[in-house]
Protein backbone atom coordinates (compact mmCIF):
# COMPACT_ATOMS: atom_id res chain seq x y z
CA UNK A 1 0.00 0.00 0.00
CA UNK A 2 1.32 3.63 -0.34
CA UNK A 3 0.44 7.18 -1.20
CA UNK A 4 0.11 8.43 -5.20
CA UNK A 5 2.49 11.08 -6.15
CA UNK A 6 2.42 12.44 -9.32
CA UNK A 7 6.46 11.04 -9.75
CA UNK A 8 4.41 7.51 -9.08
CA UNK A 9 2.27 8.40 -11.71
CA UNK A 10 4.96 9.11 -14.42
CA UNK A 11 6.79 5.92 -13.23
CA UNK A 12 4.17 3.96 -13.84
CA UNK A 13 2.70 5.11 -16.95
CA UNK A 14 3.77 3.63 -20.27
CA UNK A 15 2.99 6.82 -22.54
CA UNK A 16 1.52 10.52 -22.48
CA UNK A 17 -1.78 9.44 -22.86
CA UNK A 18 -1.68 6.68 -19.89
CA UNK A 19 -0.41 9.44 -18.04
CA UNK A 20 -3.41 12.00 -18.90
CA UNK A 21 -5.86 9.25 -17.80
CA UNK A 22 -4.02 8.68 -14.60
CA UNK A 23 -4.32 12.37 -13.54
CA UNK A 24 -8.11 12.54 -14.71
CA UNK A 25 -8.56 9.62 -12.39
CA UNK A 26 -6.65 11.50 -9.10
CA UNK A 27 -5.61 8.27 -7.33
CA UNK A 28 -4.49 9.07 -3.80
CA UNK A 29 -3.72 5.54 -2.79
CA UNK A 30 -3.12 2.18 -3.86
CA UNK A 31 -2.87 -1.67 -3.05
CA UNK A 32 -0.82 -3.87 -5.40
CA UNK A 33 -0.36 -7.39 -4.79
CA UNK A 34 1.64 -10.48 -6.97
CA UNK A 35 -0.62 -13.09 -8.28
CA UNK A 36 0.48 -16.55 -8.34
CA UNK A 37 -0.67 -20.08 -9.02
CA UNK A 38 1.09 -23.39 -8.58
CA UNK A 39 4.43 -21.74 -7.94
CA UNK A 40 4.18 -19.30 -11.06
CA UNK A 41 3.61 -15.71 -11.16
CA UNK A 42 0.47 -14.86 -13.24
CA UNK A 43 0.89 -10.85 -12.82
CA UNK A 44 -0.06 -8.55 -11.14
CA UNK A 45 -3.61 -6.95 -9.44
CA UNK A 46 -3.78 -2.73 -8.67
CA UNK A 47 -6.40 -1.30 -6.45
CA UNK A 48 -6.72 2.46 -6.25
CA UNK A 49 -9.29 5.47 -4.87
CA UNK A 50 -9.35 8.81 -6.14
CA UNK A 51 -9.17 11.99 -3.91
CA UNK A 52 -13.07 12.13 -4.42
CA UNK A 53 -13.76 9.12 -2.07
CA UNK A 54 -11.99 10.45 0.47
CA UNK A 55 -10.88 6.80 1.14
CA UNK A 56 -7.15 5.43 2.57
CA UNK A 57 -6.75 1.44 2.45
CA UNK A 58 -6.45 -0.28 5.87
CA UNK A 59 -5.79 -3.72 7.06
CA UNK A 60 -8.97 -5.44 5.25
CA UNK A 61 -8.80 -3.76 1.88
CA UNK A 62 -5.42 -5.42 1.94
CA UNK A 63 -6.73 -8.93 2.84
CA UNK A 64 -9.77 -8.41 -0.05
CA UNK A 65 -6.89 -7.54 -2.30
CA UNK A 66 -4.82 -10.65 -1.75
CA UNK A 67 -8.14 -12.64 -2.05
CA UNK A 68 -8.76 -11.09 -5.03
CA UNK A 69 -5.20 -11.66 -6.46
CA UNK A 70 -5.63 -15.16 -5.53
CA UNK A 71 -8.65 -15.80 -7.60
CA UNK A 72 -7.56 -14.10 -10.24
CA UNK A 73 -4.25 -16.16 -10.18
CA UNK A 74 -6.73 -19.19 -10.56
CA UNK A 75 -9.05 -18.11 -13.30
CA UNK A 76 -5.51 -17.02 -15.19
CA UNK A 77 -3.89 -20.65 -15.07
CA UNK A 78 -7.00 -22.51 -15.70
CA UNK A 79 -6.78 -19.88 -19.06
CA UNK A 80 -3.03 -21.36 -19.72
CA UNK A 81 -3.83 -25.10 -19.01
CA UNK A 82 -7.13 -24.85 -21.40
CA UNK A 83 -4.75 -23.49 -24.07
CA UNK A 84 -1.90 -26.31 -23.22
CA UNK A 85 -4.39 -28.80 -23.38
CA UNK A 86 -6.21 -27.48 -26.99
CA UNK A 87 -2.50 -27.23 -28.11
CA UNK A 88 -1.55 -31.22 -26.93
CA UNK A 89 -5.23 -32.39 -28.88
CA UNK A 90 -4.04 -30.42 -32.09
CA UNK A 91 -0.98 -32.47 -31.84
CA UNK A 92 -2.10 -35.66 -31.36
CA UNK A 93 -4.38 -34.86 -33.71
CA UNK A 94 -1.80 -34.50 -36.22
CA UNK A 95 0.89 -37.56 -34.64
CA UNK A 96 -2.41 -40.05 -34.55
CA UNK A 97 -5.76 -39.36 -37.01
CA UNK A 98 -3.17 -38.23 -39.23
CA UNK A 99 -0.16 -41.08 -39.02
CA UNK A 100 -0.30 -42.80 -42.31
CA UNK A 101 0.20 -46.32 -40.50
CA UNK A 102 -2.19 -48.00 -38.13
CA UNK A 103 -2.35 -46.99 -34.78
CA UNK A 104 -4.64 -47.65 -31.85
CA UNK A 105 -5.46 -47.87 -28.34
CA UNK A 106 -6.72 -50.26 -26.30
CA UNK A 107 -7.36 -51.26 -22.80
CA UNK A 108 -4.69 -53.46 -20.76
CA UNK A 109 -7.24 -55.02 -18.77
CA UNK A 110 -10.22 -55.71 -21.29
CA UNK A 111 -8.43 -56.02 -24.85
CA UNK A 112 -10.68 -53.74 -26.22
CA UNK A 113 -10.01 -50.92 -28.68
CA UNK A 114 -10.33 -47.48 -27.36
CA UNK A 115 -9.35 -45.59 -30.31
CA UNK A 116 -8.18 -45.58 -33.66
CA UNK A 117 -6.68 -43.77 -36.65
CA UNK A 118 -7.90 -43.75 -39.88
CA UNK A 119 -5.47 -45.61 -41.24
CA UNK A 120 -6.24 -48.47 -39.32
CA UNK A 121 -9.36 -48.39 -40.82
CA UNK A 122 -8.33 -48.21 -44.18
CA UNK A 123 -6.03 -50.91 -43.88
CA UNK A 124 -8.02 -53.20 -41.75
CA UNK A 125 -10.91 -52.99 -43.58
CA UNK A 126 -13.21 -52.06 -40.70
CA UNK A 127 -15.14 -48.67 -39.88
CA UNK A 128 -13.92 -46.84 -36.60
CA UNK A 129 -17.75 -47.83 -34.84
CA UNK A 130 -17.08 -51.25 -35.64
CA UNK A 131 -13.56 -51.25 -34.48
CA UNK A 132 -14.48 -49.69 -31.07
CA UNK A 133 -17.08 -52.56 -30.61
CA UNK A 134 -14.26 -55.24 -31.16
CA UNK A 135 -10.88 -56.53 -29.24
CA UNK A 136 -7.40 -57.43 -30.14
CA UNK A 137 -8.80 -60.92 -30.06
CA UNK A 138 -10.96 -59.62 -33.10
CA UNK A 139 -8.11 -59.05 -35.27
CA UNK A 140 -6.55 -62.61 -34.58
CA UNK A 141 -6.48 -65.47 -37.10
CA UNK A 142 -8.71 -68.11 -36.00
CA UNK A 143 -5.84 -70.04 -35.02
CA UNK A 144 -4.36 -67.60 -32.59
CA UNK A 145 -7.40 -66.97 -31.12
CA UNK A 146 -7.31 -68.75 -27.99
CA UNK A 147 -4.56 -67.36 -26.37
CA UNK A 148 -2.80 -63.90 -26.87
CA UNK A 149 1.08 -64.63 -27.55
CA UNK A 150 2.04 -61.52 -29.32
CA UNK A 151 3.75 -59.53 -25.88
CA UNK A 152 1.25 -56.53 -26.24
CA UNK A 153 -0.65 -57.48 -22.62
CA UNK A 154 2.42 -56.90 -20.78
CA UNK A 155 1.75 -54.55 -17.96
CA UNK A 156 4.63 -54.03 -16.31
CA UNK A 157 6.39 -50.51 -15.75
CA UNK A 158 5.93 -48.10 -18.84
CA UNK A 159 8.06 -48.75 -21.75
CA UNK A 160 7.85 -49.51 -25.69
CA UNK A 161 7.69 -52.91 -26.38
CA UNK A 162 7.92 -54.51 -29.89
CA UNK A 163 6.58 -57.75 -30.98
CA UNK A 164 5.55 -59.64 -34.28
CA UNK A 165 1.99 -60.94 -34.85
CA UNK A 166 0.00 -62.25 -37.94
CA UNK A 167 -3.70 -60.37 -37.86
CA UNK A 168 -6.50 -61.10 -39.75
CA UNK A 169 -8.21 -58.33 -41.90
CA UNK A 170 -11.94 -57.56 -42.46
CA UNK A 171 -11.83 -59.56 -45.60
CA UNK A 172 -10.34 -62.66 -44.17
CA UNK A 173 -6.88 -62.11 -45.62
CA UNK A 174 -3.53 -62.53 -43.48
CA UNK A 175 -1.08 -60.03 -42.54
CA UNK A 176 1.77 -60.30 -40.84
CA UNK A 177 2.35 -57.02 -38.68
CA UNK A 178 5.43 -55.25 -36.82
CA UNK A 179 3.68 -53.79 -33.34
CA UNK A 180 5.51 -51.33 -31.49
CA UNK A 181 2.93 -50.09 -28.27
CA UNK A 182 3.49 -47.79 -25.13
CA UNK A 183 1.89 -48.06 -21.86
CA UNK A 184 -0.14 -44.89 -21.13
CA UNK A 185 -3.59 -43.98 -19.32
CA UNK A 186 -6.54 -43.07 -21.12
CA UNK A 187 -9.65 -41.49 -18.87
CA UNK A 188 -8.08 -43.36 -15.74
CA UNK A 189 -8.21 -46.54 -17.78
CA UNK A 190 -4.57 -48.13 -18.51
CA UNK A 191 -4.04 -48.83 -21.80
CA UNK A 192 -1.37 -48.97 -24.61
CA UNK A 193 -0.44 -47.09 -27.60
CA UNK A 194 0.28 -49.23 -30.51
CA UNK A 195 1.65 -48.33 -33.75
CA UNK A 196 1.59 -50.93 -36.39
CA UNK A 197 3.59 -51.45 -39.57
CA UNK A 198 2.51 -54.03 -42.48
CA UNK A 199 5.79 -56.30 -43.04
CA UNK A 200 4.16 -58.95 -45.35
CA UNK A 201 6.42 -58.22 -48.11
CA UNK A 202 9.28 -58.34 -46.12
CA UNK A 203 8.13 -61.79 -44.58
CA UNK A 204 7.96 -63.01 -48.26
CA UNK A 205 11.02 -61.67 -49.43
CA UNK A 206 12.61 -63.57 -46.58
CA UNK A 207 10.72 -66.78 -47.11
CA UNK A 208 11.78 -66.77 -51.02
CA UNK A 209 15.63 -65.85 -49.64
CA UNK A 210 15.53 -69.00 -47.21
CA UNK A 211 13.68 -70.91 -49.76
CA UNK A 212 16.31 -69.93 -52.44
CA UNK A 213 19.53 -70.60 -49.53
CA UNK A 214 18.18 -73.85 -48.77
CA UNK A 215 17.85 -74.93 -52.24
CA UNK A 216 21.61 -73.77 -52.81
CA UNK A 217 23.00 -75.86 -49.81
CA UNK A 218 20.79 -78.40 -51.41
CA UNK A 219 22.78 -77.97 -54.81
CA UNK A 220 25.83 -77.71 -52.96
CA UNK A 221 25.16 -81.13 -51.42
CA UNK A 222 23.97 -82.63 -54.67
CA UNK A 223 27.60 -81.02 -56.06
CA UNK A 224 29.45 -82.87 -53.79
CA UNK A 225 27.42 -86.29 -53.65
CA UNK A 226 28.12 -86.13 -57.90
CA UNK A 227 31.71 -85.74 -57.45
CA UNK A 228 31.80 -88.20 -54.99
CA UNK A 229 30.10 -90.68 -56.99
CA UNK A 230 31.71 -89.52 -60.24
CA UNK A 231 34.78 -91.02 -58.51
CA UNK A 232 33.36 -94.20 -57.06
CA UNK A 233 31.91 -94.48 -60.86
CA UNK A 234 35.68 -94.04 -62.29
CA UNK A 235 37.17 -97.17 -60.28
CA UNK A 236 33.93 -99.25 -60.25
CA UNK A 237 33.45 -98.56 -64.31
CA UNK A 238 37.26 -99.64 -64.88
CA UNK A 239 36.56 -103.00 -62.77
CA UNK A 240 33.64 -103.48 -64.70
CA UNK A 241 35.03 -103.18 -68.23
CA UNK A 242 37.95 -105.86 -67.64
CA UNK A 243 35.07 -107.92 -66.07
CA UNK A 244 32.66 -107.54 -68.89
CA UNK A 245 35.01 -107.38 -71.56
CA UNK A 246 36.96 -111.08 -70.44
CA UNK A 247 33.97 -112.46 -69.96
CA UNK A 248 32.28 -111.94 -73.65
CA UNK A 249 35.72 -113.00 -74.69
CA UNK A 250 35.86 -116.10 -72.80
CA UNK A 251 31.81 -117.14 -73.81
CA UNK A 252 32.53 -116.55 -77.46
CA UNK A 253 35.19 -119.02 -77.18
CA UNK A 254 33.27 -121.82 -74.82
CA UNK A 255 30.98 -123.83 -76.82
CA UNK A 256 27.48 -123.63 -75.89
CA UNK A 257 27.62 -127.01 -73.99
CA UNK A 258 30.47 -126.42 -71.58
CA UNK A 259 30.17 -127.08 -68.26
CA UNK A 260 31.63 -123.72 -67.59
CA UNK A 261 29.38 -121.58 -69.48
CA UNK A 262 26.37 -120.90 -67.19
CA UNK A 263 28.95 -119.70 -64.74
CA UNK A 264 30.87 -117.62 -66.63
CA UNK A 265 27.12 -115.89 -68.29
CA UNK A 266 26.65 -115.78 -63.92
CA UNK A 267 29.61 -113.33 -64.36
CA UNK A 268 28.80 -111.26 -66.95
CA UNK A 269 25.21 -111.13 -65.64
CA UNK A 270 26.54 -110.06 -62.50
CA UNK A 271 28.85 -107.39 -64.81
CA UNK A 272 25.75 -105.56 -66.12
CA UNK A 273 23.92 -105.47 -62.81
CA UNK A 274 27.29 -103.50 -61.84
CA UNK A 275 27.01 -101.14 -65.08
CA UNK A 276 23.31 -100.20 -64.04
CA UNK A 277 23.99 -99.57 -60.24
CA UNK A 278 27.03 -97.38 -61.30
CA UNK A 279 24.76 -95.58 -63.91
CA UNK A 280 21.85 -95.27 -61.31
CA UNK A 281 24.76 -93.80 -59.20
CA UNK A 282 25.39 -91.24 -61.15
CA UNK A 283 22.18 -90.70 -61.94
CA UNK A 284 21.53 -90.25 -58.29
CA UNK A 285 24.28 -87.70 -57.91
CA UNK A 286 22.93 -85.71 -60.74
CA UNK A 287 25.74 -86.30 -62.81
CA UNK A 288 24.91 -88.85 -65.65
CA UNK A 289 26.95 -89.59 -68.97
CA UNK A 290 24.72 -88.29 -71.66
CA UNK A 291 23.91 -90.75 -74.58
CA UNK A 292 20.66 -91.44 -75.77
CA UNK A 293 20.05 -94.67 -77.26
CA UNK A 294 16.57 -96.96 -77.81
CA UNK A 295 15.03 -97.57 -74.45
CA UNK A 296 11.92 -99.72 -73.64
CA UNK A 297 10.40 -97.70 -70.78
CA UNK A 298 9.13 -100.40 -68.53
CA UNK A 299 12.43 -102.45 -68.85
CA UNK A 300 13.76 -99.01 -66.81
CA UNK A 301 10.89 -98.93 -64.59
CA UNK A 302 11.39 -102.61 -63.98
CA UNK A 303 14.80 -102.21 -63.58
CA UNK A 304 14.75 -99.00 -61.07
CA UNK A 305 11.75 -101.04 -59.08
CA UNK A 306 14.30 -102.50 -56.78
CA UNK A 307 16.48 -99.24 -56.04
CA UNK A 308 12.75 -97.33 -55.83
CA UNK A 309 11.62 -99.34 -53.20
CA UNK A 310 14.47 -98.61 -50.61
CA UNK A 311 14.12 -94.67 -51.81
CA UNK A 312 10.54 -94.64 -50.91
CA UNK A 313 10.98 -96.12 -47.69
CA UNK A 314 8.85 -99.27 -45.26
CA UNK A 315 6.01 -96.60 -44.74
CA UNK A 316 4.82 -96.54 -48.34
CA UNK A 317 3.51 -98.87 -50.62
CA UNK A 318 5.36 -98.40 -54.12
CA UNK A 319 2.76 -99.78 -56.85
CA UNK A 320 3.14 -100.01 -60.82
CA UNK A 321 0.90 -100.36 -63.42
CA UNK A 322 3.13 -101.18 -66.58
CA UNK A 323 1.04 -100.88 -70.03
CA UNK A 324 2.17 -103.66 -71.82
CA UNK A 325 3.49 -103.93 -75.57
CA UNK A 326 4.65 -100.33 -75.96
CA UNK A 327 7.05 -99.03 -77.93
CA UNK A 328 10.41 -97.79 -77.24
CA UNK A 329 11.60 -93.86 -76.46
CA UNK A 330 15.34 -92.09 -77.77
CA UNK A 331 16.82 -90.84 -74.77
CA UNK A 332 19.54 -91.46 -72.42
CA UNK A 333 18.81 -94.31 -69.81
CA UNK A 334 20.83 -91.96 -67.05
CA UNK A 335 18.93 -88.94 -67.72
CA UNK A 336 15.24 -91.74 -67.94
CA UNK A 337 16.20 -92.80 -64.81
CA UNK A 338 17.24 -89.34 -62.80
CA UNK A 339 13.38 -88.53 -64.16
CA UNK A 340 11.96 -91.32 -62.48
CA UNK A 341 14.31 -90.71 -58.87
CA UNK A 342 12.99 -87.23 -58.74
CA UNK A 343 9.54 -88.00 -59.74
CA UNK A 344 9.16 -90.57 -56.92
CA UNK A 345 11.28 -88.71 -54.20
CA UNK A 346 9.17 -85.38 -54.83
CA UNK A 347 6.02 -87.79 -54.65
CA UNK A 348 7.31 -89.43 -51.18
CA UNK A 349 8.30 -86.29 -49.74
CA UNK A 350 4.33 -85.85 -50.14
CA UNK A 351 3.37 -88.08 -47.92
CA UNK A 352 5.42 -88.03 -44.61
CA UNK A 353 2.98 -89.90 -42.57
CA UNK A 354 3.02 -92.45 -45.27
CA UNK A 355 0.44 -93.54 -48.61
CA UNK A 356 0.73 -95.18 -51.80
CA UNK A 357 3.12 -93.92 -55.07
CA UNK A 358 1.90 -95.57 -57.86
CA UNK A 359 3.83 -96.10 -61.33
CA UNK A 360 1.77 -96.30 -64.68
CA UNK A 361 3.14 -96.06 -68.44
CA UNK A 362 0.98 -95.56 -71.10
CA UNK A 363 1.33 -93.99 -74.67
CA UNK A 364 -1.09 -91.34 -76.05
CA UNK A 365 -1.64 -89.70 -79.14
CA UNK A 366 -1.53 -86.34 -79.06
CA UNK A 367 -2.92 -84.46 -82.75
CA UNK A 368 -2.82 -81.22 -83.84
CA UNK A 369 -5.83 -79.85 -82.83
CA UNK A 370 -5.47 -80.47 -79.19
CA UNK A 371 -5.87 -77.21 -77.15
CA UNK A 372 -3.09 -75.65 -74.88
CA UNK A 373 -0.64 -78.56 -76.31
CA UNK A 374 2.93 -77.74 -75.29
CA UNK A 375 4.05 -80.82 -77.30
CA UNK A 376 4.26 -81.51 -80.96
CA UNK A 377 1.66 -83.87 -82.63
CA UNK A 378 2.21 -87.57 -82.58
CA UNK A 379 2.34 -90.05 -80.77
CA UNK A 380 4.41 -90.23 -76.70
CA UNK A 381 4.76 -92.97 -74.14
CA UNK A 382 3.87 -91.09 -70.76
CA UNK A 383 5.24 -92.19 -67.90
CA UNK A 384 2.87 -91.31 -64.30
CA UNK A 385 3.69 -91.22 -60.94
CA UNK A 386 0.93 -90.19 -58.48
CA UNK A 387 1.20 -90.25 -54.67
CA UNK A 388 -1.70 -90.03 -51.80
CA UNK A 389 -0.58 -87.16 -50.27
CA UNK A 390 -2.12 -83.71 -49.72
CA UNK A 391 -1.78 -82.00 -53.15
CA UNK A 392 -0.75 -78.78 -54.54
CA UNK A 393 -2.11 -75.57 -54.64
CA UNK A 394 -4.40 -75.17 -57.53
CA UNK A 395 -2.72 -72.16 -58.94
CA UNK A 396 0.17 -72.87 -61.48
CA UNK A 397 -1.44 -76.49 -62.34
CA UNK A 398 -3.05 -75.57 -65.53
CA UNK A 399 0.91 -75.07 -66.96
CA UNK A 400 3.81 -76.87 -65.35
CA UNK A 401 5.27 -74.99 -62.68
CA UNK A 402 9.24 -76.22 -62.90
CA UNK A 403 9.23 -75.26 -58.86
CA UNK A 404 5.78 -76.47 -58.18
CA UNK A 405 6.14 -78.78 -54.72
CA UNK A 406 3.34 -80.46 -52.90
CA UNK A 407 5.29 -81.46 -49.57
CA UNK A 408 6.19 -79.56 -46.17
CA UNK A 409 8.39 -77.21 -46.23
CA UNK A 410 12.22 -78.90 -44.56
CA UNK A 411 11.98 -81.87 -46.76
CA UNK A 412 12.78 -81.58 -50.64
CA UNK A 413 12.62 -78.42 -52.41
CA UNK A 414 11.02 -77.61 -55.50
CA UNK A 415 14.55 -78.56 -57.35
CA UNK A 416 13.56 -82.42 -58.14
CA UNK A 417 10.88 -80.85 -60.57
CA UNK A 418 12.82 -78.50 -62.13
CA UNK A 419 15.09 -81.16 -62.97
CA UNK A 420 12.68 -83.30 -64.30
CA UNK A 421 11.06 -80.33 -66.48
CA UNK A 422 14.81 -79.74 -68.17
CA UNK A 423 15.51 -83.23 -69.33
CA UNK A 424 12.36 -83.69 -70.61
CA UNK A 425 11.97 -80.25 -72.36
CA UNK A 426 15.54 -81.10 -73.74
CA UNK A 427 14.38 -84.60 -75.36
CA UNK A 428 11.56 -83.15 -76.70
CA UNK A 429 8.79 -83.98 -74.46
CA UNK A 430 6.25 -82.21 -72.22
CA UNK A 431 5.34 -82.44 -68.31
CA UNK A 432 1.48 -82.26 -67.02
CA UNK A 433 0.95 -81.75 -63.34
CA UNK A 434 -2.65 -82.63 -61.90
CA UNK A 435 -3.44 -81.73 -58.17
CA UNK A 436 -6.63 -81.67 -55.81
CA UNK A 437 -6.48 -80.85 -52.14
CA UNK A 438 -6.18 -83.98 -50.18
CA UNK A 439 -6.31 -86.38 -52.85
CA UNK A 440 -2.92 -86.17 -53.97
CA UNK A 441 -0.53 -84.99 -57.19
CA UNK A 442 0.17 -87.18 -60.58
CA UNK A 443 2.99 -85.90 -62.55
CA UNK A 444 2.76 -87.29 -66.29
CA UNK A 445 6.05 -86.91 -68.20
CA UNK A 446 5.22 -87.93 -72.22
CA UNK A 447 7.97 -88.65 -74.35
CA UNK A 448 8.18 -88.87 -78.16
CA UNK A 449 7.44 -92.07 -79.33
CA UNK A 450 10.44 -94.10 -81.30
CA UNK A 451 9.66 -95.05 -84.58
CA UNK A 452 10.29 -98.14 -85.87
CA UNK A 453 12.62 -97.20 -88.93
CA UNK A 454 14.83 -95.48 -86.14
CA UNK A 455 15.38 -98.11 -83.82
CA UNK A 456 18.71 -100.30 -84.50
CA UNK A 457 21.83 -98.97 -84.99
CA UNK A 458 22.15 -96.57 -88.10
CA UNK A 459 25.13 -96.75 -90.60
CA UNK A 460 26.80 -99.81 -88.79
CA UNK A 461 29.96 -100.99 -90.30
CA UNK A 462 29.93 -103.89 -92.59
CA UNK A 463 33.18 -105.00 -91.15
CA UNK A 464 34.87 -104.52 -87.95
CA UNK A 465 38.39 -105.67 -88.98
CA UNK A 466 41.50 -103.44 -89.87
CA UNK A 467 44.69 -103.31 -90.30
CA UNK A 468 45.77 -99.90 -88.93
CA UNK A 469 48.07 -99.02 -85.97
CA UNK A 470 46.60 -97.97 -82.54
CA UNK A 471 48.13 -96.80 -79.93
CA UNK A 472 45.98 -97.73 -76.60
CA UNK A 473 47.00 -95.81 -73.19
CA UNK A 474 45.37 -96.34 -70.41
CA UNK A 475 46.54 -96.41 -66.54
CA UNK A 476 44.70 -99.74 -65.57
CA UNK A 477 46.37 -102.77 -66.57
CA UNK A 478 43.42 -105.06 -66.89
CA UNK A 479 41.67 -102.27 -69.22
CA UNK A 480 44.76 -101.79 -71.35
CA UNK A 481 45.57 -105.67 -71.69
CA UNK A 482 41.14 -106.23 -73.05
CA UNK A 483 42.16 -103.74 -75.51
CA UNK A 484 45.53 -105.29 -76.45
CA UNK A 485 43.26 -108.37 -77.00
CA UNK A 486 40.50 -107.08 -78.56
CA UNK A 487 42.18 -104.93 -80.94
CA UNK A 488 44.70 -107.61 -82.38
CA UNK A 489 41.80 -110.24 -82.78
CA UNK A 490 40.34 -107.68 -85.32
CA UNK A 491 43.46 -107.32 -86.97
CA UNK A 492 44.87 -104.17 -85.68
CA UNK A 493 49.17 -103.30 -84.16
CA UNK A 494 48.56 -101.88 -80.99
CA UNK A 495 50.83 -99.93 -79.25
CA UNK A 496 50.45 -100.02 -75.38
CA UNK A 497 51.43 -97.19 -72.95
CA UNK A 498 50.56 -96.54 -69.15
CA UNK A 499 49.90 -92.37 -69.32
CA UNK A 500 50.17 -89.41 -71.51
CA UNK A 501 54.14 -88.70 -70.89
CA UNK A 502 54.67 -92.66 -71.83
CA UNK A 503 52.62 -92.68 -74.83
CA UNK A 504 54.51 -89.78 -76.40
CA UNK A 505 57.89 -91.58 -75.93
CA UNK A 506 56.30 -94.94 -77.45
CA UNK A 507 54.94 -92.60 -80.40
CA UNK A 508 58.33 -90.87 -80.37
CA UNK A 509 60.53 -94.02 -80.97
CA UNK A 510 57.70 -95.65 -83.46
CA UNK A 511 58.97 -94.71 -87.15
CA UNK A 512 55.25 -95.73 -88.86
CA UNK A 513 51.83 -94.03 -89.20
CA UNK A 514 49.94 -94.33 -86.14
CA UNK A 515 46.09 -94.31 -87.42
CA UNK A 516 44.13 -93.84 -84.25
CA UNK A 517 44.91 -93.13 -80.44
CA UNK A 518 42.33 -95.02 -78.08
CA UNK A 519 42.99 -93.12 -74.36
CA UNK A 520 41.98 -92.62 -70.83
CA UNK A 521 41.13 -89.44 -69.76
CA UNK A 522 42.19 -88.77 -66.36
CA UNK A 523 45.49 -90.49 -65.97
CA UNK A 524 48.75 -90.01 -63.94
CA UNK A 525 51.76 -87.76 -65.11
CA UNK A 526 49.65 -86.55 -68.24
CA UNK A 527 46.21 -86.48 -68.97
CA UNK A 528 44.72 -87.25 -72.15
CA UNK A 529 43.99 -84.02 -73.19
CA UNK A 530 46.99 -83.08 -73.52
CA UNK A 531 48.43 -85.80 -74.59
CA UNK A 532 46.38 -85.57 -77.44
CA UNK A 533 47.88 -81.97 -78.23
CA UNK A 534 51.25 -83.48 -78.11
CA UNK A 535 50.30 -85.98 -80.51
CA UNK A 536 48.29 -83.94 -83.38
CA UNK A 537 51.93 -81.73 -83.09
CA UNK A 538 54.10 -84.40 -84.78
CA UNK A 539 50.83 -86.60 -86.15
CA UNK A 540 48.16 -83.81 -87.42
CA UNK A 541 46.47 -87.25 -88.86
CA UNK A 542 45.94 -89.02 -86.06
CA UNK A 543 42.36 -89.85 -84.79
CA UNK A 544 41.34 -89.87 -81.56
CA UNK A 545 38.86 -91.97 -79.42
CA UNK A 546 38.31 -91.06 -75.63
CA UNK A 547 37.47 -93.78 -73.09
CA UNK A 548 36.68 -92.96 -69.62
CA UNK A 549 34.74 -93.92 -66.11
CA UNK A 550 34.16 -90.78 -65.25
CA UNK A 551 31.25 -88.36 -66.29
CA UNK A 552 30.55 -85.97 -68.95
CA UNK A 553 31.06 -82.76 -66.35
CA UNK A 554 34.26 -84.27 -65.47
CA UNK A 555 35.71 -84.74 -69.14
CA UNK A 556 34.90 -81.73 -69.89
CA UNK A 557 36.26 -79.93 -67.05
CA UNK A 558 39.83 -81.82 -67.62
CA UNK A 559 40.05 -79.70 -71.40
CA UNK A 560 38.83 -82.44 -73.60
CA UNK A 561 35.95 -80.98 -74.95
CA UNK A 562 37.47 -78.58 -76.97
CA UNK A 563 39.59 -81.33 -78.95
CA UNK A 564 35.39 -82.18 -80.00
CA UNK A 565 36.45 -86.10 -80.05
CA UNK A 566 34.86 -89.35 -80.11
CA UNK A 567 34.01 -90.73 -77.12
CA UNK A 568 33.07 -94.50 -75.76
CA UNK A 569 32.45 -94.51 -71.67
CA UNK A 570 33.48 -97.46 -69.92
CA UNK A 571 32.32 -99.73 -69.37
CA UNK A 572 31.51 -101.11 -72.78
CA UNK A 573 31.46 -104.52 -74.75
CA UNK A 574 34.00 -105.47 -77.12
CA UNK A 575 31.34 -104.91 -80.12
CA UNK A 576 30.69 -100.99 -79.06
CA UNK A 577 34.53 -100.48 -78.72
CA UNK A 578 35.17 -101.84 -82.63
CA UNK A 579 32.24 -100.33 -83.78
CA UNK A 580 33.06 -97.30 -82.53
CA UNK A 581 36.87 -97.63 -83.57
CA UNK A 582 35.62 -98.51 -86.80
CA UNK A 583 33.43 -95.40 -87.34
CA UNK A 584 36.13 -93.28 -86.09
CA UNK A 585 39.07 -94.38 -88.91
CA UNK A 586 36.40 -94.56 -91.54
CA UNK A 587 35.53 -90.51 -91.01
CA UNK A 588 37.45 -87.88 -93.04
CA UNK A 589 38.02 -85.34 -90.59
CA UNK A 590 40.76 -86.00 -87.92
CA UNK A 591 38.06 -85.44 -84.94
CA UNK A 592 35.00 -87.35 -86.17
CA UNK A 593 31.97 -86.55 -83.81
CA UNK A 594 31.58 -84.75 -80.61
CA UNK A 595 31.38 -86.43 -77.20
CA UNK A 596 28.48 -87.93 -76.49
Amino acid sequence: MGEVTDELLRRRAEDEEQLKLFRALSPTAFIRVPMSARGRSAGTITLAVSSESGRRYDAEDLAFAEELASRAALAVDNGRLYRTANESNERYGMLFESNPQPMWVFAVDTLAFLEVNEAATRHYGYTRDEFLSMSIMDILPPEDAPGLHHGLERTGAPRSDVALAQHQRKDGSIVDMELVSHEMELEGRRARLVLATDISERTRTRAALHQSEEQLRQAQRMDAAGRLAGGVAHDFNNLLTTIRGFSDMILRDLPDDHVRRKDVEQIRKAADRGAQLTRQLLTFGGQPAIQPRSLELNSVVTNMEGLLRRLVGADIQLVTRLRPGLGEVKMDPGQLEQVLVNLVLNARDSMPAGGTLTIETGERLISGSARGRSVKPGRYLVLAVSDSGSGAVEEGLASFDPFLSSHAPGSRSGLGLSIVYGIVKQNGGGVRVSSEPEQGTTVKIFIPRLEGEESGPLNAPLSLRGDETVLVVDDEDGVRELLWKVLTEHGHTVLEARHGRDALRVAASYDHPIQLVVTDVVMPEMGGGQLVDGLLAERPDLKVLYISGYTDEEITRRGVAQHEAAFVHKPFTSVELMQKVRAVLDTTAVSGSSIA
